[in-house]
């Protein structure tokens, strides 16, 4: 692995002034920095609530997209579908979480104390049982089956193979650090573009049309890029503590300066992709509207241009991630939704 104790260690006088900033910085950086109160605050906590419209919007597109294109609409669909995808995304979370404390169990696994609010640091500082995790996560993907299974009956069993195949590819990402010598170059980003993007985008589609064309396909692909991009920004946020607890995730292996060019790369694909497939398909021009968060999305990158980068700079970049790409989603969904009614 390429980093090293002193890339990675936050200085300690500067670890209070980063958890203030964090505080002070919006939802997302309080929701990573502030210790969960109540039942609910813990369970918004372990799911990531911060991250979850974003996820919803794969299946919401490849819907909208059907609709747009077929004119089909079956809203007892739409409803199973996003509690399936819901529970999914939700089970997708806890478990990795899960993982990641069994990481921190093994013997060559060194003492961390994350800084950040997740499953894992909550399980560290005893506000919840390990096993709590893992059958919260069981539960919800038992519902996220049971979902998929009246998605089965309601609209054919395709619908089974693609979260068949979402659920495999989920647990490779999650267990495959687990596998000896595995290196972790960006495999885990791109089973979770396939598990979370494009998977969800071809069900959601599937679901109300019955059928599938390259079109969903080649839409999915700006979709992909927006949930890889929040995914790798998660990933940098805790590369310290997987470092420590040897999980070799894509930012672990990259280091702190490549990680960032490698985010800024993530971003920029997320657009070129939304203009080929716009101007190189029947897709409505109005969809190049979802090109207008481009400045808010790179507008984080300008202050990260220096070799040291805080754990603080981190967390801005996973926000601006979540928020730029729910408006782009929305600002592609809106054109479809215009289109079709004007």
């Amino acid at each position: 692995m390429h980093l090293t104790e002193h890339n990675l260690s936050v200085r300690q006088a500067q670890a209070g002034r980063n958890r203030i900033r964090l505080a002070r910085s919006g939802r997302i950086a309080r929701a990573l920095s502030e210790m969960p109160r109540g039942r609910r605050g813990i369970f918004a906590a372990l799911v990531r609530a911060e991250m979850t419209p974003l996820m919803l919007l794969p299946f919401v597109f490849g819907s909208l997209l059907a609709w747009w294109e077929m004119g089909v609409f079956n809203p007892l669909v739409l409803g199973f579908g996003l509690i399936g995808a819901l529970a999914g995304v939700w089970a997708f979370r806890t478990l990795g979480d899960y993982c990641a404390h069994s990481y921190d169990q093994r013997p060559e696994a060194r003492a961390v104390q994350d800084p950040f609010i997740t499953g894992f640091s909550l399980i560290r500082r005893g506000r919840v049982p390990a096993t709590m995790l893992r059958d919260l996560g069981l539960l919800l993907a038992a519902i996220y089956l049971a979902s998929t299974a009246w998605l089965t009956f309601l609209a054919g069993w395709p619908m089974l193979f693609f979260a068949g195949l979402s659920l495999l590819v989920s647990a490779a990402v999650m267990l495959l650090p687990f596998v000896s010598g595995y290196r972790g170059w960006g495999i885990g980003q791109a089973g979770a573009m396939l598990a979370l993007g494009i998977l969800p985008v071809l069900t959601g589609y599937y679901g109300q049309a019955q059928a599938l064309s390259w079109l969903a396909l080649w839409a999915a692909v700006p979709v992909a890029f927006i949930i890889g991009l929040a995914e790798f920004d998660f990933d940098a946020i805790h590369m310290r503590r997987d470092w420590l607890i040897g999980k070799p995730t894509l930012p672990v292996n990259l280091g702190p300066v490549r990680s960032r060019d490698v985010g800024a790369l993530l971003t920029l694909s997320v657009y070129v992709a939304t203009l080929l497939v716009v101007s190189l398909s029947k897709l409505p021009l109005l969809a190049l509207a979802a090109l207008a968060s481009l400045p808010m999305a790179l507008s984080v990158f300008e202050p990260l241009q220096h070799e040291q980068i805080a754990p603080d700079d981190w967390v801005r970049l996973y926000a601006t991630a979540l928020n730029a790409g729910l408006l782009t989603g929305f600002l592609f969904c809106a054109a479809l939704i215009v289109d079709k009614l004007v």
